[in-house]
């Protein structure tokens, strides 16, 4: 259990890519620090001088700590806690330069901006804002300070420091390149990560769009076929309600007539029965474009002989099954038989629809839709 939990101990903590980036910038303020303490103390030994000890005593005992805990704060996805350190550490700095007098006025100004230039992209607005008061709160100072003398005496040269000067310039100068090239970075991955977020979102988009239009499409068919279905209901509940109404089979007829119209195009309906007594096939009921005068005739007096050879509708009765002819062609019509192309000769036709009237089993004669006109749809 104990190897175990040292296993876990030794493992090395995870941080995100802001806190890597942070940790970069107060590595490097580390070294600064180091290097800068090594010259104050330099010249604290060499010149005796109370500025010199004072800078030295700051980094050495406050700054290069503070900073220390700052990196070791951010390596642990602090980031907040080593923003607020660092920050604090620069503004020491500032009241440092402001306590020196106006000779190292332009590394105050530096160490006031610093916070806001190395910590902008890495905190929250309200945090920035608190910190963007800060720096200006200590330049408005240091700018009113430096029409005073000094609080101390300066004993170093005044060539010495702006040596000093100019070297601590470029140096936090560097420092606020690189914390800028680092922000930079972290803008540009931001704004990467936002390019791939607005594509991935308009993809989506585009994805929902299309799944939306399929599927309002497969409701205006399901709606279409529905809407279909209820008026065909609602002419079978018709047709039902008239035929339990009356007894007139002229009318039980053009109602039958007109409810198959509006469900599909035909041109004549009609109902052939079969007569017990000599087993032919006669017209009884006929609806539409009238016959001919000697077809029509012949189907109500003659009839039509009930052999399957003979036509379609004797097949349909015989057969009891319905039977669809879509496109009546004369190479059909030259193996139809005789009834048939005597029927096709007065009154040629395009589509055949033949339904058997059964009752009780057993077929009584036949419904025929004929399309003389157009085929049948």
């Amino acid at each position: 259990m104990e190897k175990k939990s040292q296993s876990l101990e030794m493992e090395p903590i995870k941080i995100s890519l802001e806190a890597e980036l942070f940790s970069k910038i107060t590595l490097a303020r580390l070294v600064l620090f180091f290097i800068v303490g090594s010259i104050a103390f330099y010249f604290a030994v060499s010149y005796t001088s109370p500025v010199a000890k004072g800078l030295a005593a700051l980094i050495g005992l406050i700054l290069f700590p503070i900073s220390l805990l700052a990196h070791r704060q951010v390596r642990r996805d602090r980031i907040d806690r080593s923003v607020i350190l660092t920050s604090v550490t620069w503004y020491l700095i500032a009241v440092a330069m402001i306590v020196v007098g106006e000779r190292l006025y332009g590394v105050l100004i530096v160490c006031a901006t610093m916070p806001v230039l190395m910590t902008m992209p890495f905190v929250s607005e309200r945090l920035l804002k608190r910190i963007v008061v800060a720096s200006l709160v200590l330049i408005i100072t240091g700018s009113i300070g430096a029409l005073y003398p000094p609080v101390i005496t300066p004993t170093v040269p005044d060539q010495l420091i702006a040596y000093v000067e100019s070297f601590a310039t470029s140096a936090l100068s560097c420092v606020v390149m690189m914390a800028l090239w680092l922000s930079g970075g972290r803008l540009k991955a931001a704004a990467e990560g936002m390019r791939k977020a607005i594509t991935a979102l308009k993809e989506s988009e585009k994805s929902l769009e299309n799944k939306v239009e399929k599927r309002t499409s497969e409701l205006e068919v399901k709606n279409t076929a529905l809407e279909q279905a209820f008026r065909e209901i609602s002419d079978i509940n018709e047709v039902a309600g008239i035929v339990n109404s009356t007894l007139d089979v002229d009318v039980v007829k053009n109602t039958i007539y007109d409810a198959l119209q509006r469900m599909f195009s035909f041109d004549q309906m009609g109902v052939l029965l079969v007569d017990p007594q000599d087993q032919r096939l006669r017209l009884k009921l006929q609806a539409g474009v009238p016959f001919a005068v000697e077809l029509e005739q012949t189907l109500i007096h003659d009839g039509l002989v009930l052999d399957a050879s003979d036509s379609f509708v004797a097949a349909a009765v015989l057969g009891h099954k319905t039977i669809f002819v879509a496109n009546v062609t004369a190479s059909g019509l030259a193996n139809a038989g005789v009834s048939d192309r005597l029927i096709n000769e007065f009154n040629p036709m395009k589509s055949i629809l033949l339904c058997p009237l059964e009752v009780e089993h057993k077929a009584i004669g036949a419904l025929f839709l004929l399309g003389p006109g157009s085929h049948l749809s």
